[in-house]
């Protein structure tokens, strides 16, 4: 869900996703956590990674919207995005493997962290 809501910028960026996962769960994923769930995503033809930049397929936009504006809050994002991954019945055990270093983590969450303190 972190990358379906990251999708409202025009070309959504690992700091958009880690800005929407702090958002919907209080807290910042592992790369160990964004490398699994994007390259399930990627595999099951979810999310596209180009030039840094993390889209959902247009093809699935409408059921992860029904399934975000599914009852729940915010803080339920999480659960309603993998509800949806698991009725989905798309195979997310294909290669290849994404991998989000400590590193892209750090620098990301460093433009994450100086947008929102600008807003402030």
């Amino acid at each position: 869900m972190s990358a379906y809501l990251a999708q409202s910028n025009k070309n959504p960026t690992l700091a958009n996703v880690i800005a929407a996962a702090d958002a919907t769960n209080h807290a910042i994923p592992t790369p160990n956590e964004l490398s699994q769930a994007f390259t399930k995503l990627v595999n099951a033809g979810v999310l596209e990674v180009k030039e840094n930049s993390y889209m959902i397929r247009s093809e699935h936009l409408s059921g992860i919207e029904r399934a975000y504006r599914s009852k729940g809050g915010l803080f339920e994002s999480a659960n309603k995005g993998k509800k949806w991954l698991n009725t989905s019945k798309l195979d997310t055990d294909k290669m290849p493997k994404i991998t989000v270093t400590q590193d892209e983590v750090n620098n990301a969450y460093k433009v994450y962290t100086s947008k929102s303190n600008q807003k402030g």
